[in-house]
Order: structure tokens, then C-alpha cells, then sequence
């Protein structure tokens, strides 16, 4: 249930409780995934990327008392559905977003592992990514495993699977909503040269992101990446040049903007910056720079006015400079 918090400014929040009207087989069974998520939250508290556990406590259906748990609601747009919309048009998300965004998981899903928390449900449909703020959320633990020191479940959940759910999202992201074919994977060989199958995107999906996400999905699990950290180095690793590019564009940007610049000057700078944006549209340092030549542009404006209407008075158009 989406709900506010009317004793805490009408906070947003989440209430998740097993349904009154389900049959009570059903409500014990919700219940459990609420309790797993309750203690995953608990362990993974104070993680930005994880939403806060709030409250919890017991209420009352038919005479049978149910668990249910209270967390922050996540701000910001569901990634599958961002994905999607950019699909249908034909585009893709850009870049360096996609690169910050899964970096920001696999922090999470690293932090998960060392605490013995085998996510178990990577899914474009759980990432909440706030732009504006250039933050992630990550949501529903509910199907999160715990090893408690071992390898993997009797049913053979292990930080693997994590792993390779991390491919399929790259792929799902990477493809405009792409699904891969488990099947077809598993048929295809558990060799060092296996490959995901990228269709008629390959084209247009750089080779080395193509191999990391076969190295996430093999269906070998032994030929993945051993850990999460060697993903998301190998992710960084392709992402930091990028990034440093986006970064030498912005300083530049940055230093000419302690000059006095004119409106064409101001509006160079805006298709200067154009690029970096379009790679990574909610970074911080970009919107500001954005920021700071919009407001410049406002008062070169705002001075010209000025002095027009200066012009006007000392020749006592009236008229001109009451309407300018």
C-alpha cells in the first residue's frame, strides 16, 4: 500500500502486509516474504541505495495476527518502464547513466554478499532511479536468500545468481528491453568463448559491454565472474575513460564561465555541454553548469533592458520605457 505518514509531514511510504481478503494459506505465505524482507532491510540498513525500514508491527484478520513492515517510499522512475519509453521511440538510456546507475547496485548487491544476503531478484522493474537527485533506490527483498556462512541453498541460490541476474538486466537495458533466453544459453556451451546472443542490436552494443555481460550470464556458473566486485570493476573500468571525458568538458565549461562572456559565448558553452548531458543527463557538476549559463544568459537579458530603458527615459519616452 502507498501511503503518508500524517505524524511525519505526510512523509511518502510504503506498507507492505499480507492481504485481508486472501485465503489464510496465502496470508501466511505473504507474510514470509515480508518477514525476509523485514530482516534483509535490517541488515542492509543505512545503505543509500536501500529503502529505510521504518516501522513494523502486527494487526489482526479474522481473529489470526499477520505481520506487516513500513518503509520510505522510493522517489524517481522505474527503470524497466524508463527503458521501455526510451525503446518505443527508438533510443536507448544513455550511457553513462546506465554505467552510474548499475554502479550504484552493484555497491549494494556487494554490501548484500559480505553480509551473507543473496539478493535474488535483480529486475529493472525493482530500480528506482531518481534523476533529479541522481540517486537509486532498490526495492522488494522480499525473495532475498540467506547463506548464514554457506556457499549456496539446497536449492542451489548462491551470489552467482545474483550475478548472472545483473547480466540479464545489462542485457535488458542495453537491448531496449530485451529479454535473454535462458534456454538458448544454456544449449549454447559452457566454453570460454560463449556469448550472449545480442541479435540485431549487436551493431550497436560495444563489444567489450557485450562480453561482460557473457562473462555475468554464462550458464556455467564456475566461467562468471567469481564475485560482484570483479563486475563492477570491470564495469568501472570501461566507464572511467567516459567519465573522464564528460569531466575535462565540464572543467573547461567551469573555467570559462569566471570570464565575462557574451550571449553568443554562453550559448556556445550550452552545445559545448550538450554532449555530456546527453551521455548522463542527471549528473550534478553538468546541471549546474547548465544552471549557471541560464542564469547568465537571464541577466545579459536583464542588462540590455536596463540600458534600453535608460535610453528611453533620458529621451522622455515615456510610453516605450513604461512597457520595457
Amino acid at each position: 500500500l502507498r501511503a503518508v505518514d500524517t505524524q511525519d509531514s505526510d512523509r511518502p511510504v510504503v506498507i507492505k502486509r499480507p492481504a485481508p481478503h486472501d485465503a489464510p494459506p496465502i496470508r501466511y505465505g505473504q507474510e514470509v516474504s515480508i518477514l525476509n524482507e523485514r530482516k534483509a532491510l535490517m541488515r542492509l540498513a543505512g545503505h543509500p541505495a536501500v529503502t529505510a525500514l521504518l516501522n513494523t508491527g502486527q494487526f489482526s484478520v479474522s481473529g489470526a495476527s499477520h505481520q506487516y513492515i513500513v518503509m520510505e517510499r522510493a522517489q524517481g522512475a522505474i527503470l524497466a518502464d524508463v527503458v521501455l519509453e526510451l525503446a518505443a521511440r527508438g533510443d536507448r538510456l544513455p550511457e553513462l547513466e546506465m554505467l552510474t546507475i548499475l554502479d550504484h547496485l552493484l555497491d549494494l548487491v556487494a554490501n548484500a554478499h559480505n553480509r551473507d544476503i543473496v539478493y535474488n531478484d535483480v529486475d529493472a522493474k525493482h530500480l528506482f532511479w531518481d534523476r533529479e537527485q541522481y540517486r537509486l533506490k532498490v526495492i522488494d527483498w522480499g525473495n532475498a536468500t540467506f547463506l548464514e556462512g554457506d556457499e549456496s541453498t539446497p536449492q542451489g541460490i548462491s551470489r552467482q545468481s545474483d550475478i548472472y541476474q545483473v547480466g540479464e538486466l545489462i542485457f535488458f537495458i542495453l537491448t531496449g528491453g530485451g529479454r535473454m533466453d535462458r534456454a538458448a544459453a544454456g544449449a549454447a556451451g559452457a566454453g570460454d568463448d560463449f556469448r550472449v546472443n545480442f541479435g540485431h542490436e549487436a551493431d550497436r552494443v560495444p563489444a567489450r559491454l557485450q562480453a561482460i555481460v557473457s562473462k555475468a550470464a554464462h550458464p556455467n556458473p564456475r566461467m562468471r565472474y567469481a564475485v560482484i566486485a570483479e563486475l563492477r570493476k570491470e564495469l568501472a573500468d570501461y566507464r572511467t575513460p567516459i567519465e573522464r571525458d564528460r569531466n575535462a568538458v565540464i572543467t573547461r565549461i567551469n573555467e570559462r564561465l569566471r570570464r565575462d562572456l557574451s550571449k553568443d559565448d554562453l550559448n556556445g558553452l550550452t552545445r559545448t555541454l550538450e554532449p555530456a548531458l546527453a551521455i548522463d543527463p542527471g549528473y550534478p557538476a553538468a546541471r549546474a553548469a547548465v544552471t549557471e549559463i541560464q542564469h547568465r544568459v537571464v541577466d545579459l537579458e536583464v542588462a540590455g533592458d536596463l540600458d534600453a530603458a535608460r535610453i528611453y527615459l533620458q529621451s522622455a519616452n515615456w510610453t516605450r520605457a513604461a512597457m520595457l
